[in-house]
């Protein structure tokens, strides 16, 4: 676990900027803040996707997820942050998008 004292390194900057980036990546963080955990299979059934898939974004989103003792997904401290930071950029976008609507 970090230390809340000592400046947040780049990688960490780069972690949650590719793992924000993409749209698979982006609905796990979202199935894991709405239904807090889940396995392997439930993921992979949600998404859609096979396995291989799976595996390989679940590895790309490394720190932002965490194991649970039964071997279930769930958001990490960092994953937390990341899916409130996701939901302002979307609203920010949205508002953007909205008031450019109505200027014209």
């Amino acid at each position: 676990m970090r230390d809340l004292g000592r400046p947040i390194e780049r990688e960490t900057y780069e972690l949650i900027s590719k793992s924000l980036s993409h749209p698979i990546r982006r609905k796990i963080l979202r199935i894991l803040s709405e239904e807090k955990k889940k396995h392997f299979v439930e993921l992979r059934d949600s998404l859609g996707i096979d396995g291989g898939h799976l595996t390989y974004h679940l590895n790309e989103l490394g720190e932002l997820l965490a194991k649970t003792e039964d071997g279930a997904y769930e958001l990490s401290s960092l994953g937390k942050v990341s899916i409130s930071l996701m939901r302002d950029i979307e609203e920010t976008s949205r508002y953007a998008r909205a008031k450019e609507t109505v200027g014209r």
